[in-house]
């Protein structure tokens, strides 16, 4: 292909891919004063690794992550990683909210991947800085279709913002690459790299309550029933507890804190359509208990009314909320 970039603005390819004659290049990312542009290879994952894309993609972000991490703060590896990912917790979630952002997409075919080819297939330079000469080449990643051993060539990171910025956008451009060609819908492929690549990081958000459920024979079973009506619950008490020992960082929006925790306690429960302002609690064993459902129907709620306050003051209200709730119920029900 020819380029008018000069030598030293393009990235080598790995010595090891070169070796290997099943390496593929999965990932080209070039940087111009616009952002990140990448040419990405689709379909490789699930075609030849029986890997789920978004989950493959998001576990190599997630080690090319780790890596540059320990380059840029090398004093105290683990402490930089986590420090990698809470700053990508509010990039992403921008990502997520803005469906239109970086288009910037080149996605080959995923054919012919297999070895077929000598030197190792290459992905092409993204369009948008072909004819760029401020352009600068910042990630090549190969990997072997035998052994899922990846390759890298890194470089032009200077700090952990930095980094995290330009990852949630490259994450941002694969996952269209993955709606371009395999129908993958964009809001959901970067909920689940969002989750895999925090995951993969070590990084936890909230701590999510245990839900009570319980049948009247008092065997295990997926509800409880609350009235005529059977759901799943939660100790009270022990929400607030999760809740106010969870503590949000200062970057952390309203929307942030009132989607993480709805995420967190709709994590396998039945939620149906309903009234989304009256929280519901009853006794059980001795312990006010609230529905889990109604309570993530009040959560999204929220959020969608949530505006720009930040995620402490969210906090602080769901608290109130909550306590002046068993009060009420105490009071009522006792």
């Amino acid at each position: 292909m020819m380029s008018s970039h000069r030598h030293d603005t393009h990235l080598t390819i790995p010595a090891s891919a070169l070796r290997d004659r099943s390496s593929v290049e999965m990932l080209r990312v070039w940087f111009n004063e616009d952002g990140p542009h990448c040419s990405v290879r689709a379909g490789v994952w699930e075609e030849h690794f029986g890997v789920n894309e978004p989950t493959g993609w998001a576990t190599l972000i997630a080690d090319h992550l780790r890596e540059l991490a320990n380059g840029i703060a090398p004093g105290d590896p683990g402490l930089s990683i986590v420090a990698v990912g809470r700053a990508l917790i509010p990039d992403l979630d921008s990502e997520i909210a803005d469906a239109s952002a970086y288009p910037r997409i080149v996605a080959p075919p995923p054919s012919g991947v297999a070895g077929k080819r000598k030197p190792p297939l290459e992905l092409p330079i993204p369009p948008a800085v072909r004819r760029d000469h401020d352009a600068f080449e910042m990630i090549r990643v190969w990997v072997s279709v035998g052994d899922r051993h990846g390759s890298a060539k890194l470089g032009g990171f200077r700090s952990i913002p930095l980094l995290a910025r330009i990852f949630s956008k490259v994450t941002r451009q694969i996952a269209e690459a993955l709606h371009s060609s395999r129908g993958r819908d964009v809001g959901d492929t970067l909920r689940t790299m969002r989750s895999v690549i925090l995951s993969e990081l070590g990084v936890s958000e909230v701590q999510q309550p245990t839900p009570t459920r319980r049948e009247a024979d008092g065997s295990s079973a997926p509800i409880v029933h609350l009235g005529d009506t059977p759901m799943a619950c939660t100790p009270l008490k022990a929400l607030i507890e999760a809740i106010r020992s969870n503590e949000p960082q200062s970057h952390h929006s309203s929307v942030w804190f009132y989607r993480a925790w709805a995420e967190a306690i709709a994590s396998g429960i039945a939620v149906e359509d309903g009234p989304d302002e009256e929280l519901s609690v009853t006794w059980l064993d001795g312990e006010l208990h609230i529905a889990l459902p109604v309570l993530t129907r009040y959560l999204r709620s929220q959020e969608v009314s949530a505006g720009d306050r930040s995620a402490w003051e969210s906090r602080e209200d769901l608290l109130v909320v909550l306590s002046n709730l068993g009060s009420m119920a105490e009071h009522n029900l006792a």
